[in-house]
């Protein structure tokens, strides 16, 4: 299995930007992620886009060396921006994708993390 796209997805509400990634593979299954940085909207929306790229190609189960990939060969790694953005995209690559190519969930579907745990979020 290959990694075939990464596309940031931006929603401006007012004045913040919430970023989305989906990241799709060969066969057929994506996974989607979150890039929060609600004042940097573009500038997030440009660095999915390059880190992307970098991923093109790769084995999207590979999670741990793509995390490497992303943060090591960053201009500057480590900035608030480029690991949200990183972030953003290893939500997509280690929750979704692998169960669905586990047989966990089915193809062409994306599984949240609140789909896999069954814990249900308390607010108090």
């Amino acid at each position: 299995m290959k990694t075939t796209a990464v596309k940031p997805y931006q929603i401006t509400v007012g004045e913040d930007s919430f970023i989305f990634v989906k990241v799709e593979t060969d066969e057929g299954i994506y996974g989607l992620g979150d890039a929060d940085n609600l004042a940097m909207g573009r500038t997030m929306f440009e660095a999915i886009t390059h880190l992307g790229r970098l991923i093109v190609g790769e084995d999207p189960l590979s999670t741990e060396r793509l995390w490497q990939l992303m943060f090591r060969t960053a201009f500057y790694p480590g900035d608030r921006t480029i690991c949200s953005a990183i972030s953003g995209i290893d939500t997509a690559l280690c929750f979704a994708v692998p169960n669905v190519a586990m047989g966990d969930a089915t193809p062409g579907s994306s599984t949240l993390l609140w789909d896999i745990f069954p814990v249900q979020p308390t607010f108090e």
